[in-house]
């Protein structure tokens, strides 16, 4: 949910495209009538919190992708 940049009311999601470099670009039109903005936001990943799982989950992937590059440097 984005307000609108410029009355603050909830906007309405248009399209959402998603983006090569993983972030998100969306068309967001203002729900208020009288103001009916039509705006584009993007979106993309920040940060994982120090407890969650994902952040253990993407440092078990990063070790594994570190392994597999290591072996492909050596047979080659």
């Amino acid at each position: 949910m984005m307000r609108c940049p410029l009355c603050s009311t909830v906007g309405h999601t248009r399209e959402a495209t998603y983006l090569e470099d993983g972030s998100k670009e969306t068309i967001v039109q203002c729900q208020n009538v009288y103001c009916s903005a039509t705006f584009i936001t993007h979106e993309c990943f920040y940060m994982a919190l120090e407890n969650s799982p994902l952040k253990a989950d993407y440092k078990s992937r990063l070790v594994q992708a570190d392994a597999g590059a290591e072996q492909g440097s050596n047979n080659g």
